[in-house]
C-alpha cells in the first residue's frame, strides 16, 4: 500500500516537472512596412516637393489611385504589432495588438499638393492576458 502511494506521488511530481519546463512566454514585434515613415515625412512640404522627392524619401507607394488629369493619390501604409503569450503542455494563451497607420498625399502635375500621415500605431501597449 504504501509502495503504490509512493509511486503515484513519484509519477505526480514528475508530471509537474514537466509541466513546469514545457511551459513558456513568448514575446514578439513586427513592423508592416517601414515604421520610420512618419518621421521620414517631415522634410516634404505641401506644395514645393514633387513626386520624384516623396518616391526617393519612401520608395514605391503601395497604391496611386488616379483621380483625374494629372492629379494622383499615392498611398503608404505602415504598422506595428505586439504579442504576448502564454504557452503550456496542452493550451496556449496570445493576445495580439495590431495598429495600421496610412500615410496619403495627393500629387498635382507632380507636386505634393495635399498630405496626410496618421501616427496611432507608434505607441501599441503590451497587454499580456487574452481575454
Amino acid at each position: 500500500m504504501m509502495r503504490v502511494l509512493l509511486m503515484k506521488l513519484i509519477t505526480a511530481l514528475c508530471f509537474c516537472v514537466v509541466l513546469t519546463f514545457a511551459a513558456g512566454c513568448s514575446f514578439s514585434r513586427e513592423f508592416i512596412n517601414d515604421p520610420n515613415l512618419p518621421a521620414n515625412t517631415t522634410s516634404l512640404e505641401v506644395g514645393s516637393s514633387t513626386q520624384q522627392d516623396l518616391l526617393e524619401l519612401l520608395g514605391a507607394p503601395n497604391s496611386v489611385i488616379p483621380l483625374g488629369e494629372s492629379r494622383n493619390m499615392f498611398i503608404y501604409s505602415f504598422g506595428n504589432s505586439k504579442k504576448a503569450g502564454l504557452s503550456l503542455l496542452i493550451v496556449s494563451f496570445s493576445k495580439t495588438n495590431k495598429g495600421l497607420d496610412t500615410a496619403v498625399f495627393i500629387l498635382e502635375d507632380e507636386i505634393i499638393a495635399d498630405m496626410y500621415v496618421s501616427n496611432n500605431s507608434e505607441y501599441i501597449p503590451w497587454e499580456w492576458w487574452s481575454f
